[in-house]
């Protein structure tokens, strides 16, 4: 989807920054911002001497937080200053929002409210879990952001999940068949996040066997796969965040049969209702152990999240 609006900015000529939150957030941003007008090459500043052939480093000098939001305002100032010469604007994206440091989102917050208050073109998208960032977002300097149009993916019906994996597998020349096709989108439910997941691992098993031929083995492991970094990404967050009380009731919830719990599982008055505000409406609710995952493949490059 980021991806859909960085290519309609481009096509009015607008300038797209694309970036995903992480630690160094704004460092990037204001980086690229700059990078254009060649203002500066780093924000890191490493003096150093050198003396009989050898280097000694003075030390490293960085922007502290507390600068951050006048840089980011000037850099940003700045890059629509040479934009509006050329009668175009500048689109920022950020993916995986939640994961962003809430230094960063105010330092970023601050510069465009002052952009939106200029009448600049400017516009930025944000993209992660609902959630999640609407946590994030619980800030005095933030809640500029949450003016913002909020669109909650819903679920996709699972024949037009089918028929994008078709599509976005085949159009690259992987062989996959009808019944393959299926059971993948079936094991989705739907879930926007699940089926980008579904899709990369798929991809990646077969990738990794470096093979253009999907195989129910392929299958298998990306569906797993795909399972893990669900709870990871997800679940795990989320429980990490609740109480004893909260944890012992998910965990009758999970072992139960039906819809009546013992007593002393009973939930006191109000926590059914901070439950459902808490966790996230996902359609897998296991726990499982962190798993690292380094690999790349072309799906994820592929296909929009």
């Amino acid at each position: 989807m980021l991806t859909v609006f960085g290519d309609k900015a481009r096509a009015r000529k607008w300038d797209v920054i694309e970036e995903t939150a992480s630690e160094g957030l704004c460092e990037r941003l204001v980086n690229e911002l700059r990078s254009k007008d060649h203002m500066l090459d780093r924000l890191s500043i490493k003096p150093a001497v050198s003396f009989a052939g050898t280097s000694v480093s003075l030390g490293e000098a960085e922007l502290s937080p507390k600068r951050m939001p006048e840089t980011m305002r000037q850099a940003m100032s700045a890059r629509l200053d040479a934009l509006a010469k050329h009668h175009a604007g500048l689109l920022i994206t950020i993916d995986e929002t939640q994961a962003a440091q809430r230094s960063d989102m105010i330092a970023l917050a601050t510069a465009i409210q002052h952009q939106v208050r200029e009448r600049r073109d400017i516009a930025i998208a944000f993209a992660g879990l609902p959630q999640m960032i609407s946590d994030l977002f619980n800030n005095e300097v933030i809640a500029f952001l949450r003016r913002a149009k909020t669109n909650v993916l819903t679920d996709v019906p699972i024949n037009d999940v089918q028929d994008a994996f078709s599509t976005t597998f085949r159009s690259a020349g992987m062989e996959i068949d009808d019944e393959q096709l299926r059971i993948a989108a079936e094991a989705t439910r739907g879930y926007p996040y699940i089926i980008q997941l579904v899709g990369y691992h798929i991809w990646d098993a077969a990738d990794m066997r470096d093979s253009d031929i999907v195989t129910d083995g392929d299958i298998t492991d990306g569906l797993a796969e795909a399972r893990i970094d669900l709870d990871n990404a997800v679940c795990v967050p989320e429980l990490h965040g609740l109480s004893r009380n909260d944890r012992a009731y998910l965990e009758a919830m999970a072992t139960s049969d039906g819809p009546r719990l013992h007593q002393r599982h009973r939930p006191a008055h109000g926590q059914n209702q901070q439950l459902r505000r808490d966790i996230p409406q996902t359609p897998a609710r296991r726990l499982c152990h962190p798993r690292d995952r380094t690999r790349r493949s072309r799906f994820r490059r592929t296909v929009p999240a």
